[in-house]
């Protein structure tokens, strides 16, 4: 019961309006259709809750889908901090994204394909467990997302200058707690709205 009532109270709404100039490293690359964000202060912890703790799948029914894409996207070298988005595209479909800083360990490896160019970056394909993983590294960032076309959003925005942080997200941001495990965003109006929209898609359980 106390983790539950952690979960909910970190459980923040968010709107649109307009950027604020300073600007947030990380949430910098999110998609634009971010519709669930993770921002990761700990991710050994994070993933060993996602896994292990019973009571995470009545508040959040995708706990397992997310702990699944967090392994494939992140890795051992990965740093603690991270951001984790599930983001809409096309109809009804769902994409997951992972940001980190890269460092000497956690980059692009030799046995990372180079897929395609798009812009001024290079997009790499690493096969995990039969599973694609599409990731491009922009300034010292990584960014790692189960769709090629969401990275290529990405780089678009960052070189437009589009993918500045909304204001009123970038004043909760600053009051979270950055002791806990991790932190979750909605973009919705109401946790309502969001719900409705999540339930329409296949990997979301109904209660």
């Amino acid at each position: 019961m106390r983790f539950k009532l952690f979960f909910l109270t970190v459980l923040l709404i968010y709107s649109c309006t307009n950027s604020d100039k300073e600007a947030i490293s990380l949430f910098n690359f999110l998609p634009t259709d971010s519709k669930v964000i993770i921002s990761i202060n700990d991710l050994g912890n994070t993933k060993e809750i996602l896994n292990k703790n019973k009571l995470l799948p009545t508040v959040l029914s995708t706990s397992k889908e997310i702990s699944n894409q967090l392994d494939l996207l992140s890795n051992n070298y990965s740093d603690r901090k991270g951001l984790f988005s599930l983001s809409t595209y096309g109809k009804n479909e769902i994409s997951f994204t992972y940001i980190r800083k890269s460092n000497s360990f956690d980059t692009i490896s030799e046995v990372d394909t180079l897929k395609n160019k798009y812009e001024k970056s290079e997009i790499f394909l690493e096969e995990v467990n039969g599973e694609e993983i599409h990731k491009v590294i922009i300034d010292q960032y990584i960014v790692s997302s189960n769709k090629d076309i969401v990275l290529e959003n990405i780089i678009r925005d960052f070189y437009l200058a589009k993918n500045k942080v909304d204001s009123e997200f970038n004043k909760i941001i600053k009051t979270t707690d950055s002791d806990e495990p991790f932190n979750i965003y909605t973009k919705s109006n109401n946790i309502g709205i969001l719900d409705n929209e999540l339930n329409n898609v296949s990997f979301f359980s109904k209660i």
